[in-house]
C-alpha cells in the first residue's frame, strides 16, 4: 500500500505534465497556423496595393494589423495601411496612421516617410498655419534620417515653402546643395525651376541666370535696351516693375544677359 501511494503520485504528476504540454504544443502550432495565414494575408494586401486596388487591399491589411500580435507583420500592414489612405487623399486617415507609424519604435526607417507624408497632408490644406505645421514635419524628416530619399524630398519641400515666401536664398541654398550632392529627383527638377524663374523675374542680380545691373542713359527705350542686351522688354519690365512709357535717366535696371 505504501509502495503505490507513490506510483499513483507519480502517475498523475505525469498525467498533468503531459497535458500541459500538449496544451502548449496545441498553442504553439495553432499561433504558427495563425502566424503563416496572417503573412499570407499580408502578402495578398501588399500585392494588391502595389497594383492600386488601394480599397481591397485595405481589407487584407486592416484585418492583419487588428488580428497580428506585436511583430512584423501588425507594423508592416500599419505602414501598407498608412500608405493606402495617401495613395487615396483620404486625408484624416492617411494623418491618423502615418502618425501611428512615426510614434512605433519598431519602425524606426519608415520615421521620416512617416513625417513626410504627414508634412505633405498639412501642406495640401494651403492654410498659412497648416503650411508652417507642414515645414515643422518636413524639418523631423529631413532630421531624422539624413540622406535618406524622404529627407532629400522633404528638404525639397522645405524648398518649396520659401519660395512661396520669397526667400530666395534660402532656398537657392537647398537646393544648390542637394544639387551638388548628386541628387536626381523630379521635385527637385521641378523646384530649381521655380526658383530660376522667381530669380529671373526679380529685381536681384544673379548668377544663374546670369544678369547686370544697367543704368538708363537719354533717349533710351526697353526695346532698346532689350536688343542691346539679347533680351525682351517684358522681362526688363517684368524684372523691374518699371512703366516703359515713364522710364527715369539714370534708374538702375537689372538686365538678364
Amino acid at each position: 500500500m505504501k509502495a503505490t501511494k507513490p506510483r499513483i503520485i507519480a502517475l498523475v504528476v505525469g498525467i498533468l505534465v503531459i497535458g500541459t504540454a500538449s496544451l502548449y504544443l496545441a498553442k504553439f502550432l495553432t499561433d504558427s497556423s495563425t502566424k503563416r495565414s496572417l503573412r499570407s494575408v499580408l502578402s495578398a494586401g501588399i500585392e494588391l496595393f502595389e497594383k492600386g486596388q488601394y480599397e481591397d487591399a485595405r481589407a487584407k491589411l486592416d484585418e492583419c494589423y487588428k488580428k497580428a500580435p506585436k511583430g512584423d507583420v501588425k507594423n508592416r500592414a500599419l505602414l501598407f495601411i498608412a500608405r493606402c489612405y495617401s495613395a487615396e487623399n483620404e486625408r484624416d486617415k492617411a494623418a491618423e496612421f502615418w502618425g501611428k507609424v512615426a510614434e512605433n519604435p519598431s519602425l524606426p526607417d519608415e520615421h521620416a516617410e512617416a513625417f513626410y507624408c504627414l508634412g505633405t497632408l498639412q501642406s495640401a490644406g494651403g492654410a498659412p498655419e497648416e503650411k508652417q505645421a507642414a515645414e515643422k514635419y518636413y524639418k523631423k524628416a529631413a532630421d531624422v534620417a539624413p540622406g535618406s530619399r524622404f529627407a532629400d524630398l522633404a528638404k525639397i519641400e522645405i524648398a518649396n515653402l520659401m519660395l512661396d515666401r520669397d526667400n530666395l536664398p534660402g532656398a537657392k541654398q537647398i537646393l544648390e546643395k542637394l544639387r551638388d550632392e548628386k541628387k536626381d529627383y523630379p521635385q527637385l527638377r521641378k523646384a530649381t525651376f521655380k526658383l530660376n524663374m522667381k530669380l529671373l523675374f526679380s529685381p536681384a542680380i544673379t548668377e544663374v541666370p546670369a544678369s547686370e545691373y544697367y543704368v538708363v542713359q537719354q533717349g533710351d527705350t526697353l526695346d532698346g535696351i532689350g536688343k542691346k542686351f539679347g533680351t525682351t522688354a517684358a522681362l526688363l519690365e517684368e524684372s523691374n516693375g518699371v512703366n516703359p512709357l515713364r522710364l527715369q535717366i539714370g534708374k538702375r535696371l537689372k538686365v538678364v544677359t
